[in-house]
């Protein structure tokens, strides 16, 4: 597959790149294979650096899972941008982080979400624990509604100003065709993003983030000794 964006004739742009791929024969299919199964640990790496480097990570959603629109925003409530819970109170209320934030990775079959901080490593115990703190809460109570609009307006901003790289576009365009065979409009995708809940957001918290798939991982000089030993005491 060749994916263009921009000032492009589509059958000049067919006629341009043809001889380079006519003379590739088709394949067999992808080999099987087999979707990863999360699996619960805490691992400490120690090691003599300035900053101890915090991961805690768990099972997220396929990329054509429903659940990636509610995923979406629970990612920016959490840790994806400056007004962020773990932002607001990890780094702008107890000074402990200069860089924390969440993240979601997503594939065909599987995905992770998670949150890093990189703090003193004095400060690192108590960085695990307000990251624990801060998932346990987005499991237990239902985020504002104004915390949800503005989660929504931030993501949809974001898609829009996207859209002004006709990088993006291209990229966009590739992963549409590979993951949904079809072009999936931007005012679909903003739809769906409108029609998230905050249910929605506490039930995939409470699916997620399980101690039987959440796994922390620490880098730095920090000893196992300060942190849990059991993952289901994580959660």
């Amino acid at each position: 597959m060749v994916s263009a964006a921009g000032h492009v004739d589509h059958s000049a742009f067919v006629d341009l790149v043809s001889p380079a791929f006519e003379s590739i024969k088709p394949g067999n299919g992808m080999p099987p294979r087999q979707t990863p199964s999360g699996r619960s640990r805490i691992a400490v790496h120690e090691k003599d650096l300035e900053q101890a480097h915090i991961c805690l990570a768990t099972q997220g959603v396929a990329t054509s899972d429903p659940a990636r629109y509610p995923l979406a925003l629970l990612n920016t409530i959490l840790g994806g941008n400056m007004s962020s819970r773990l932002f607001q109170e990890i780094r702008e209320r107890q000074g402990l982080a200069y860089s924390v934030y969440s993240f979601i990775s997503s594939f065909v079959d599987t995905g992770m979400v998670g949150a890093y901080a990189g703090v003193a490593p004095q400060n690192a115990a108590a960085a695990v624990q307000l990251l624990i703190s801060e998932i346990k809460r987005l499991k237990t109570d239902p985020v504002s509604e104004s915390e949800l609009r503005d989660a929504k307006e931030f993501t949809k901003g974001s898609l829009l100003l996207s859209t002004e790289s006709v990088d993006n576009h291209m990229v966009r365009l590739a992963q549409n065709e590979i993951n949904f065979e079809r072009d999936i409009s931007l005012e679909e995708v903003i739809t769906k993003v409108d029609e998230v809940t905050r249910d929605s957001v506490r039930d995939l918290a409470e699916t997620i983030f399980n101690s039987d798939r959440l796994a922390l991982t620490t880098l730095g000089p920090v000893s196992p000794s300060e942190l849990p030993d059991d993952p289901s005491a994580i959660l």
